[in-house]
């Protein structure tokens, strides 16, 4: 695959779209999206922001002050790798078992992924030479110095915190145990290549963000190390520069998809753009995004429910184990969840946590 012309039909692809109507003059953004091998764009995804912990839907359980987010009824990370992930694992549930497991898929982004990939640094650390635990999870622009740690979103100092792992950190989970998700999870799905449209990205950066900083690990785990490339088409017209220097408050998300009002849709604060919001802790199904969780389960039998039920173990298990081998902090913060104590002011950046638990 020729990565200018993935580049080329991508952003070709774009104009159909119109961001120009949502994306004002001093407004900049990042897109991702996935292409198959005959160049078809299949998912679609702009988007800077993340929905901070303050501003998310809670849930009352019973009659206890503990309160737990609506993760599976919102779009938390609404950065454009996050969101075109979750519109191509959309594309892969309305499709399952319409197109064949030799088909391969592309990864295209017009900027570096935030965290280890883009850390500003000349050049590439030995892990061997960094003497810090892996595992270990970073507010995102803490110490650049170490780029071997996990991160959250990057964000700006004086902004509200955000507990979402950087899109290094998640496309990295993703090259481990595949990028379609639990719901798929009988049919695994890897990036064949990862294009990364900005100038200001370089090979060797890219390629350490993703697998370089894991290599040292001893383990006989196997994961997918996509060919990576990086460009400088300059065809993105949405760049951040001194004309754009205001991220775009709102996410976009594309698919292939016959259903043409659930092909194209603009999300905001984690739910659709100008729908209603939370009544008592509880969001409307009108509200939901479509590639929110609680969307995406929808698109399942009740038959192949039950089947992915009794059947998801095996992947279940080797997550876990990734997890456990490469992403012990995420794993902490996830357990700290599952136990009620999550309070965004309680718990610092060990609290960090990385996809809902029912879509990663």
């Amino acid at each position: 695959m020729d990565p200018l012309k993935i580049a080329s039909t991508v952003n070709e692809h774009l104009k159909r779209l119109r961001l120009e109507k949502v994306c004002k003059r001093n407004e900049w953004t990042v897109m991702a999206a996935i292409v198959d091998d005959d160049y078809n764009v299949i998912a679609m995804g702009c988007g800077v922001k993340c929905v901070p912990e303050c501003k998310l839907t809670y849930k009352r359980l019973s009659s206890s002050t503990v309160r737990l987010p609506l993760y599976k009824d919102t779009v938390r990370d609404m950065h454009a790798e996050v969101v075109c992930r979750r519109a191509f694992i959309r594309y892969l549930l309305l499709n399952r078992g319409q197109f064949s497991k030799k088909k391969k898929f592309h990864f295209y982004c017009t900027k570096a992924p935030c965290g280890a990939c883009s850390m500003p640094d000349d050049e590439s650390p030995d892990p061997l030479d960094i003497n810090i635990e892996l595992g270990e999870v970073m507010r995102g622009r803490c110490d650049y110095s170490n780029q071997i740690s996990l991160r959250t979103k990057p964000g700006r100092a004086d902004a509200p915190f955000a507990k979402s792992m950087s899109c290094s950190d998640k496309m990295a989970l993703w090259n481990m145990i595949g990028w379609q998700g639990r719901y798929l999870h009988d049919h695994t799905v890897f990036m064949d290549s990862i294009v990364i449209d900005d100038a200001a990205a370089y090979h060797e950066k890219v390629s350490f963000g993703l697998f370089g900083r894991f290599a040292h690990e001893e383990t006989d785990m196997e994961w997918s190390k996509p060919m990576v490339h990086c460009i400088s088409s300059g065809l993105f017209p949405y760049k951040q520069n001194i004309n754009r220097t205001v991220p775009m408050s709102i996410s976009l998300v594309w698919l292939d998809s016959r259903d043409d009002s659930k092909r194209w849709e603009a999300i905001a604060d984690g739910r659709r753009l100008g729908s209603a919001k939370p009544v008592h802790g509880v969001l409307k199904a009108s509200s939901r995004s479509i590639i929110s969780s609680s969307e995406l389960s929808l698109l399942l039998p009740s038959n192949v429910q039950h089947k992915h039920e009794n059947e998801s173990q095996a992947y279940k298990a080797r997550k876990d184990a990734v997890m456990e081998k490469f992403f012990k902090g995420w794993l902490r913060a996830r357990n700290l969840y599952s136990t009620g104590a999550h309070d965004s002011e309680a718990v610092g950046a060990e609290s960090c946590r990385g996809d809902e638990p029912d879509i990663a």
